[in-house]
């Protein structure tokens, strides 16, 4: 007979923590050169990965336009173990330290560009989608990485943003679509008042579609950076 196994608590267990270093990766549409005038930092939503969402905006290539997609550090399937390995930028578990790695990281990657740009009359505009909408307007805090503009697209800001911190220059666009099955417009509506109440401009660009990277949200987005 098969002797019962007894399994022991560890009331006192204890928590512990270490930072280590670690690989990530991120994607560019070029390389940078003297041509950049605008970098545009694109953050992709839950399940994605950078390379796939630089695919997105392909249309907005041009050679004055400089498109970094860095890619969350947490990695999933999706699906099934058969599958392709998709990326987050947090979950519930450890929060705080996983906003604060994922902070690190984007500033490093956005400064290592930074310096690689023979220009310093560079503008750099942040566009999260999703669940990157919230780590982008985390980003742009970033009093080092001078950010001029924050398109949430298809999302919100954190809730739990300092917006004390934010540059006072720092110019708001809420775009989504009309078919957006996880953002209705009483949504937007609210997080544009919200913005309104912080005294930072935004505007709000609604177009044909639904919850992704669309033509007619491309349109907006380069109508923005031609601004």
């Amino acid at each position: 007979m098969r002797k019962k196994l007894n399994f022991i608590s560890f009331v006192e267990m204890l928590k512990k923590y270490i930072q280590v270093r670690r690989t990530a990766r991120y994607f560019l549409s070029k390389e940078p050169d003297e041509q950049v005038k605008t970098v545009l930092v694109v953050l992709h939503g839950y399940a994605q990965n950078g390379d796939n969402f630089l695919e997105a905006f392909s249309e907005l290539k041009r050679d004055d336009l400089l498109i970094l997609a860095p890619e969350g550090l947490s990695k999933f399937y999706w699906k099934d173990f058969t599958s392709d390995p998709s990326s987050s930028w947090m979950t519930s578990l450890e929060r705080e330290n996983e906003i604060l790695d994922t902070m690190r990281y984007l500033e490093q990657v956005v400064l290592d560009i930074k310096a690689q740009l023979p220009s310093r009359n560079v503008e750099f505009v942040c566009l999260g989608f999703s669940q990157g909408a919230a780590t982008a307007s985390r980003l742009v805090c970033n009093p080092y990485l001078s950010f001029t503009k924050l398109l949430l697209y298809g999302g919100a800001p954190a809730h739990d943003l300092h917006w004390q911190v934010l540059p006072e220059v720092l110019e708001f666009h809420l775009i989504y679509g009309d078919n957006d099955a996880l953002v209705s417009e009483s949504q937007v509506t609210k997080v544009k008042k919200l913005i309104e109440s912080k005294r930072f401009p935004v505007r709000v660009h609604p177009y044909q579609g639904k919850h992704k990277i669309e033509a007619a949200g491309l349109q907006i987005v380069a109508q923005i950076l031609d601004e």
